[in-house]
């Protein structure tokens, strides 16, 4: 198990090949290498994993007890062999409820979906309507962005 509050996020590589991570209980960013990496109680890489969050607000985990939200990972292909371990991340104080992803959505979205701006503007053109070049592609991440902005969902 992995408290958030000392979650260390990537963020990007640097020329040295040292990983640079941000650590959140330090406020400060630290440096590894891959050594150090592979040396610390993570899990494995992989694929065809099974993961889901559980214990947040209105969702039946909370409702039958887990008050607590973290992601648990099972399983996967790492590139060796098919493993059938399980992995908790506990997501510890953070706010996992309607009213701040709302909050969230609307303080990445408001400015991207205000009609007439040129966030929207930009959207139109290079992803709905197609009708000008702007030397731009349309992303998946504009695609998967624009979808949650807009609560637009299909399965």
């Amino acid at each position: 198990n992995v408290e958030a509050s000392g979650l260390v996020l990537a963020s990007y590589r640097n020329a040295s090949d040292r990983l640079r991570l941000w650590d959140y209980s330090k406020g400060e960013s630290v440096f590894y290498n891959e050594e150090e990496l592979s040396a610390a109680q993570t899990p494995s890489k992989r694929y065809y994993h099974a993961s889901v969050i559980v214990g947040v607000e209105g969702t039946a985990s909370y409702e039958r007890g887990v008050s607590r939200p973290r992601i648990l990972v099972f399983g996967g292909d790492d590139g060796v062999t098919f493993t059938g371990d399980l992995w908790g991340l506990s997501l510890g104080g953070l706010e996992l409820t309607t009213v701040a992803e709302n909050n969230n959505r609307d303080a990445s979205c408001l400015w991207r979906v205000r009609e007439g701006g040129s966030a929207w503007r930009d959207w139109l053109d290079r992803c709905a309507e197609g009708t000008k070049s702007t030397g731009l592609e349309c992303s998946l991440q504009d695609l998967l962005t624009m979808a949650w902005c807009k609560e637009q969902y299909q399965t």
